[in-house]
This record gives structure tokens, sequence and C-alpha cells, in this order.
């Protein structure tokens, strides 16, 4: 027994069809757009990662180079820094007032 189907419902079901096919393209589109975008994110993540272990190193090392004991050899080493003897200190008492030209003073005392 053949089923007889009009004209009409047969362009019905071809165009369900198609549109069936469009929506499906749609949803592939759409997830590998999904999947992109998440890729991307990942990787943005993964990035971001890395730079915050970089960040924390600069920091141990800004740290380390802080330090009163580091900036202490370095001045010694490499500015050739030493501390006053007892003879090269000047103090001023409280009561006090320095003379006029004191920045003269000092400078001529730190360069003899």
């Amino acid at each position: 027994m053949k089923v007889y189907i009009s004209p009409h419902r047969k362009r019905m079901l071809f165009a369900l069809v198609i549109l069936m096919g469009i929506v499906g393209l749609g949803m592939v589109v759409l997830t590998a757009y999904a999947a992109e975008v998440k890729y991307h994110t990942n990787t943005t993540l993964r990035e971001n990662e890395i730079l915050r272990g970089e960040i924390e190193n600069l920091k141990v090392q800004v740290n380390g180079a802080n330090n009163i004991q580091a900036l202490e050899v370095k001045a010694q080493n490499e500015l050739g820094m030493v501390y006053p003897g007892p003879e090269e200190l000047i103090f001023i008492a409280g009561e006090e007032e320095p003379p006029a030209d004191f920045a003269m003073l000092i400078r001529t005392e730190a360069y003899q």
C-alpha cells in the first residue's frame, strides 16, 4: 500500500528538514565559537599565572635587595662608603642654634 503525500506536505517537510539543518549547523558553529572562547580564556589564565609567578619572584628579589645588610654591602663595596669614625662626627645640642653657614661647615668637614 502506497501513501500519497501532497505536494504542499512535501514542501513543508523539505522546508522543515532545511530548517533543522540550519539549526544544527548553527549549533555546531556556536559550539565551535564557545570552544574557541574557552581556549583563549584558558590561555589567558595560564599567562596570568605565569605573570603572577614572575611578580612573586620580583617581590622576593626586591625584598632581598632592600634589606639593610644588602644595602650596606652594596654601599661599601660598590660605592666605597664607610661608617664615620668618632673624630668625623659632628654633634649638635638641642639648645644651640646652628651657625648661619651651617651647610658650608658640614661641607667643609665632609671634604677634608
